[in-house]
């Protein structure tokens, strides 16, 4: 037998990343993870959001058009609110 097979492996490396202090310990690893999560999930909202501020500004737009054709003189366009 080698006298590697009978190490362990963290007595052969040391253990990457941080040394865990407990069980419910965070590492910056999950810090990161969590943070990225939470970007993702941000990132999707603002989409969702620019899609609506574009189909409302939109709305505007063309309701800002009708109004002006409706208060021109002559005109057959009556608005009812």
């Amino acid at each position: 037998l080698a006298e590697g097979d009978l190490l362990a492996p963290e007595e052969i490396l040391e253990p990457r990343g941080e040394p865990l202090k407990g069980a419910t310990e965070v590492t910056s690893t999950d810090r990161r993870r969590h943070r990225k999560k939470l970007m993702r999930i941000r990132a999707a909202k603002r989409k969702v959001r620019d899609a609506i501020a574009i189909k409302t500004k939109d709305q505007r737009i063309a309701m800002a058009k009708i109004v002006k054709m409706a208060h021109k003189p002559g005109s057959k366009v009556k608005i009812a609110r």
